[in-house]
């Protein structure tokens, strides 16, 4: 029951994860991103220690990601104020 719940919440982290990708990448066409299942198949041999380790180096890009445009945006700020 207890593996079951786990699978459960890693789709469900899955899932926000590429939402999250999605609006960062929103640029893109949605069709060139890859689904929840493509990644749940592609990753279903591993345990879930590997999952979760996969989940947390993407977590971790996606702070550095977000520090890098909020570091950006106060950059063009003061550029923009310094004129």
């Amino acid at each position: 029951m207890a593996k079951h719940r786990d699978k459960d919440f890693e789709k469900k982290l899955c899932a926000d994860l590429l939402a999250i990708t999605r609006l960062i990448y929103a640029c893109m066409p949605i069709n060139n991103l890859p689904t929840v299942d493509t990644i749940m198949k592609k990753h279903e041999d591993e345990s879930p220690d590997e999952i979760r380790k996969e989940i947390q180096e993407n977590l971790d890009f996606l702070r550095v990601w977000v520090k890098y445009l909020l570091f950006d945006n106060e950059a063009t700020i003061r550029e923009t104020k310094g004129k």
